[in-house]
Formats: C-alpha cells, structure tokens, sequence
C-alpha cells in the first residue's frame, strides 16, 4: 500500500499500525512488524544542538521512513506525488479505527482512510484524503506516495483550562505549533532518501493543520535548510493560522531560496483555498486564538496572504467566490463549491465536496497546467474578497 502512517500525541511521535492505531511500545526495527514510539526529541532545542545540526541526527524515524520507502519503491511512479497530509483541529491518533469512519476522531480512521461513501462523508465531514487526491490503496506506488502525518489537536474543554489557563481552541493551536518540529523531522527525513531525490514533496492540510506547516516552513527558511529546495505544492484548505504568521514564514521562505540560489522551479509554492463563508474560522480562529486580545487576528482561510498577487510563490483562490466558480467551470469544466449555505460544516466542505477535491487532485499530479505561474497566465481570477464592512 503506497501509504506511509505517522502518529504525533503530544511530545511522543509513533509508528502507528497499519491501519492507524497507535500502541505505546518502543519501535524495534528488528521485528517483521514496525510500530511504535519512534524517539525524537519533541523539540530542537531540548538537544542541546543547533537546528542545522538537530535536524540531521539519525533517529528511528529516518530508518522507519527508509524501510516503509523501500517497500513501494519498485513500483514508485516517475510522475506520482510524495504528498505529507496533515489533519486539523479536532482530531485524537489515540482514539481506535473503526470500520465506519464517523464513528472514530483518530485521523487516520476519519480522513487518511480508502473508503469511499459519498452518502455520508459530507454530513460526518469523513471524506478519504488520499483516496480523492488520486492515490490507490492497493497499489505499490504506482499512482504516488501517501505520508499522513496525524497530530492531536482535541485537548479537552476542562484540562485546557485547568493544566493551562487557556480556552480549549488556544490550547490547539499551541500543540499546533508544537507539532511544527515533529513535522519538520519528517520532511527532512524524506527529503534525504535517495529513492526519492528530484521528486518535490507535497504537503496537503486543513485548518489547524495549516499553523504546523506554517511553522514548520517558516524554521526551516529561518535556517537555511536545504530541504526547503525538495518542498513543492502546498496546498491549505481554510488555514487558521494568522495572516501575520503566514506572512512572514514567506518572506522566510523567499529570503532562504535566495541565499540558497535556488530559482523558481524548486521550493515550495502555496495554494492557499479560502472561503468567507466559514462559520468556525469566523467565531474560532479568529476570537479564541492565543493572540486573539493582542494583535491582527485575521486568519489566511478567511482573507488570504493579502496582496498575494505580488508573492510569485503564493495564490489565494476562493472557492466561494462567484470568479473563481465561474471560471473553473467554463475553462475546466470542475465543480468547485465553499458554500453550503446556513450550516456550520462549511469548515469541512473545502474537503467534502467532490469537485473541491478534483481542483487539489489537478494542483498535485499537473504541474505544468496547474502551477501559480500557469494559473496566471491564464487569468485565473484570485485573490479573498472583502466584507462590506471590511475582514
């Protein structure tokens, strides 16, 4: 199965089972059966080190990457993606697969499944991630490789506030940032596989998964890594992660590229989906985030970068902007929606609706067509509307 499972809870990052439950037992990558604790340290600056030095330890993640890489290798498409989807808010690796997705939070059993039941995945939000980007359960990498990286972002109402004087949301967005170093331990472990050298490697997240990103981009340009040269599209469906953030894990990236030398054909650009019709960024992300009373609170699902159409590596587009839709439709012949009018699921809708997921699945397997420039060229409509009384 071109699927490759990592579990993050907390400080403690594990090798889940092969259909995403998550034992805590020490990983032995002697047994024929590789699950476990895979030990990293939870942060760069608990080992002592530099970043540029941290990051390159030998851990037992590399060789379980290394091991599970091999497995599809053979079969490894030449023109398959290597895309690291991240889950957001709301989600426990802890919780057990079920054989019906809605009833479990863990996301490899909610979203990093194969299932396909178009009944029911856009009232429980359930829609197979990989699956509807094009990827197959049963193949050996023929169609790409699939790394899903499952974080916990479900901290409880009561312990939030108890163990940390915080709300439960801000709390979130805490361990988001958090798992930032955890996911950077993974891009750097895939980006140094030689199987893999000189095929970009995708990201794909929602929500909340947008701030580990985020974050985690944002070290790496900070430091000059050279794996941010590996990283290619990026793709956020209603990011929560502040505008401020955003924009400045940009000019990083912009920055690093060029100390690198590295031109437009490597490193990352960004595809950031938006819509203004978002219950949850609305009420949520912007008014119970940990900077809420302090600063900006404007969030990249719900306004975009802003002047995004001067950042060669970055497009906002709207899915629920009368342009976009129109233009999709006419010159693609896709069924984008980001509206599902007077209900709260709009949220998960960047991801439910069959044609939003068609749009993604085009951005990751045709570059040529679908890239920020390509898509400019042909007067693709971007950018986030503003309300009548403003963001």
């Amino acid at each position: 199965m071109s699927m490759i499972r990592l579990s993050l809870f907390k400080d403690h990052l594990f090798a889940p089972t092969s259909h995403g439950s998550l034992e805590d037992l020490d990983y032995n990558p002697r047994k024929k059966e590789k699950h476990g604790r895979l030990e990293i340290s939870s942060h760069y600056k608990h080992t002592g080190h530099p970043l540029a030095d941290a990051v390159k330890a030998e851990s037992d993640l590399d060789r379980y990457l290394a091991h599970k890489v091999s497995e599809v290798t053979p079969d490894l498409s030449e023109n398959g993606p290597v895309t690291v989807m991240v889950n957001g808010f709301l989600f426990d690796p802890r919780q057990a697969v079920t054989r019906d997705p809605k009833d479990t939070d863990n996301p490899h059993g909610r979203i990093f499944h194969f299932n396909d039941n178009v009944s029911e995945e856009v009232r429980h939000h359930t829609t197979s991630w990989p699956l509807r980007l094009g990827f197959q359960e049963h193949d050996r990498g023929e169609h790409g490789l699939a790394v899903a990286f499952g974080w916990y972002s479900q901290p409880g109402f009561a312990s939030s506030l108890i163990s940390h004087f915080e709300n439960f949301y801000a709390r979130a967005y805490d361990l988001a940032q958090d798992a930032s170093w955890p996911l950077l331990r993974v891009l750097r472990a895939l980006s140094k596989l030689d199987v893999l050298a000189g095929k970009p490697i995708d990201i794909f997240c929602h929500s909340l998964g947008s701030v580990v990103v985020v974050r985690a981009l944002a070290t790496a340009a900070e430091h000059d890594l050279p794996l941010l040269r590996r990283i290619g599209r990026v793709i956020v469906l209603g990011g929560s992660e502040y505008c401020d953030e955003a924009r400045t894990m940009y000019s990083f990236v912009r920055d690093s590229l060029k100390r690198q030398d590295i031109d437009q054909d490597g490193g990352p650009c960004f595809y950031n989906i938006v819509s203004r019709e978002n219950a949850v960024l609305d009420i949520l992300s912007e008014n119970f985030g940990p900077r809420s009373f302090f600063s900006n609170t404007q969030v990249i699902g719900h306004n975009g970068l802003k002047n995004s159409k001067h950042a060669e590596r970055w497009i906002d587009l709207q899915i629920d902007g009368e342009e976009l839709t129109t233009w999709l439709r006419d010159e693609h012949r896709l069924d984008i929606s980001g509206d599902n009018p007077g209900e709260m699921w709009d949220h998960w809708y960047y991801y439910t609706h069959r044609g939003n997921m068609e749009l993604y699945q085009r951005i990751l397997r045709d570059q040529n067509n679908w890239s920020v420039a390509a898509l400019r060229a042909d007067e693709c409509p971007e950018g986030a509307a503003a309300g009548w009384l403003g963001d």
